[in-house]
């Protein structure tokens, strides 16, 4: 690896970055020390443990699956990834979102969290997962699967009864949901629910 001076964004490309993420010179300043802090090897990018020592993540109950979402198709990532990253979840300011944290993108990060076998929908079997890694020890495991069909079914027939679907599948059970119906299903949650603040 190269040396972590070589990877110090040059102006132009913080200028970039700002425009992309939103986030402030000093905002990004603040983040590549944050970065060199938990870079604890020296070598210009982050593991998955590097990641979970941020305090904001370890407290987190759902922060194992965020990071499985994230280092899907990766080891390491660079400083521009983890910046990216974190912004992804950054507050919106004065109702001003860049790409990176806007409703949408938040909520397809998380929709790509709960699909962990990566298929395209969130299935019974998926939330049941989220749903014993949330509540631990806490729920009877026949419960906490009653939970899961009835949050999945739920989500499928209020999004089918939203937008005038009214057939069903046969047998009356939904086993999945797709992106639209989880977004639907999303709807009253706030944009501040949504967001993570990183910086103070």
């Amino acid at each position: 690896m190269g040396s972590v001076s070589s990877l110090i964004p040059d102006e132009n490309q913080i200028k970039d970055i700002q425009e992309e993420t939103g986030l402030s010179k000093e905002q990004l300043q603040r983040l590549y020390s944050r970065f060199i802090a938990l870079d604890k090897q020296s070598e210009g990018s982050l593991r998955r443990e590097d990641l979970e020592r941020i305090p904001e993540l370890y407290v987190n109950p759902v922060s194992q699956f965020l990071l499985d979402a994230f280092f899907r198709d990766r080891n390491e990532i660079n400083f521009l990834e983890f910046v990216k990253f974190l912004a992804t979840f950054r507050p919106v300011d004065e109702g001003r979102p860049t790409s990176i944290n806007r409703r949408e993108a938040k909520l397809r990060f998380l929709f790509d969290m709960y699909d962990l076998d990566r298929d395209g929908v969130i299935s019974v079997d998926e939330v049941h997962r989220m749903l014993e890694e949330l509540l631990g020890r806490h729920g009877r495991p026949d419960q906490v699967l009653s939970i899961a069909r009835r949050i999945v079914h739920e989500a499928a027939l209020d999004y089918a009864a939203a937008n005038g679907v009214a057939e069903m599948p046969s047998g009356g059970q939904i086993d999945s949901i797709d992106f639209p119906a989880f977004e639907h299903a999303m709807r009253n949650v706030s944009d501040h629910q949504l967001s993570i603040c990183f910086l103070s």
